[in-house]
């Protein structure tokens, strides 16, 4: 029983060490890459200083998406080096399998999989939000982020267009607000110049209100100075919509899902992302069995180098996998938890079938 903790915490420390390292190295070049596109916008809105506070706020969005990569690089490293080291040989001549080892591994793959769950869900969607909000605030004056744009949204059964929206999301310009029947159709068409909150809905101001259906002379647009709209989302969904960012925190989607917050997509879409975040909670368990068998490759044979291109190539097909999945779920042709869950069933099976078969070598 010693031994066996021992192992595991020797094995653990190891590949932690080499996953930290990978996850660091791979966030300093992403950015880096990212600085040499925006390193001239950052000095124009506040100089060296601004580049610092930029990468400062863009690192947790950067480390959540190298968290996969970096699990799949680190056991690469790891598991070469107990074969070359011939520590995995001494390992077998104790009585020792894969499987052992990969069940000594079971904690750290835990613990990397509740931090990129953590980065992911909670820390990347609100850095990205700190980002735009500030590179909003910052953007000097008349450059394109000052032009206005029309925001669609969905609100209920009703349809909303709104030309601008203020930095606090507390203003509107242009409104546009398209009322529904029960039945589907059109009812109403609400115009209003602006809007404005008032720490509880939304107060439309220079309103005219046109009943669909029925000719101008029978019934002429209604000209109103204030019209309430409690429908309205709240500001801080607004400015989400008008400066959407790639990720949504793991209560944002629920909320989006139950129809309690105003969302760029459908409650389908945010369904299958929440599937998706649910799957990649298994990553780093796919990445080690992908990657074990290499620890029982001789470290001269010829096979070596092919079978590290070959673990290289079935974890990056496997993140490909991924991508595509979840690309075509988001898309309809596929349904949620196809999408989300396919990819991790087809490569961790073969990787499960490649460690059994090993041993059993």
């Amino acid at each position: 029983m010693r031994g066996g903790e021992v192992l595991r915490r020797y094995l653990s420390r190891m590949f932690l060490a080499r996953v930290g390292g990978c996850l660091l190295g791979l966030a300093a070049i992403g950015q880096l890459l990212d600085l040499l596109d925006k390193t001239g916008e950052l000095l124009t809105r506040g100089g060296i200083g601004a580049i610092g506070r930029y990468i400062l706020m863009r690192m947790p969005a950067t480390l959540a998406e190298m968290f996969a990569l970096a699990t799949l690089i680190g056991a690469l490293v790891t598991f070469t080096r107990l074969a070359r080291s011939l520590e995995m040989t001494v390992l077998a001549a104790a009585g020792l399998s894969l499987r052992a080892v990969g069940l000594a591994l079971l904690p750290a793959c835990a613990l990397i999989a509740a931090l990129q769950f953590v980065f992911v869900t909670e820390l990347a969607p609100r850095s990205e939000r700190a980002v735009a909000d500030w590179w909003a605030r910052t953007a000097p004056p008349g450059t394109a982020q000052d032009d206005p744009h029309t925001l669609w949204l969905r609100v209920g059964r009703d349809v909303a267009a709104i030309d601008r929206v203020g930095l606090d999301g507390r203003h509107v310009d242009g409104i546009e607000i398209l009322r529904r029947a029960p039945s589907g159709e059109l009812a109403s068409r609400i115009e209003a110049a602006s809007g404005d909150w008032n720490g509880r809905l939304w107060v439309l101001h220079d309103v005219r209100v046109a009943i669909a259906g029925v000719a101008a002379s029978e019934s002429p647009d209604q000209a109103l100075a204030t019209m309430d709209w409690p429908q309205g989302p709240a500001p801080k969904n607004l400015v989400s919509l008008a400066r959407p960012v790639e990720s949504l925190s793991l209560d944002r989607l629920i909320a989006v899902t139950v129809g309690a917050w105003v969302g760029a997509r459908g409650p389908r879409y945010q369904a299958t992302q929440i599937e998706a975040l649910l799957a990649s909670v298994f990553d780093p368990l796919v990445m080690v069995l992908i990657a074990l068998p290499l620890a029982m490759v001789p470290p001269r044979a010829e096979q070596a180098a092919w079978a590290l291109l070959r673990v290289l190539a079935l974890g990056l097909g496997y993140l490909a996998a991924v991508g595509l999945l979840d690309a075509l779920g988001n898309a309809g042709t596929l349904p949620g938890p196809v999408a989300a869950w396919a990819g991790l069933l087809i490569f961790g099976g073969y990787g499960l079938t490649r460690l059994l078969a090993a041993d059993l070598g």
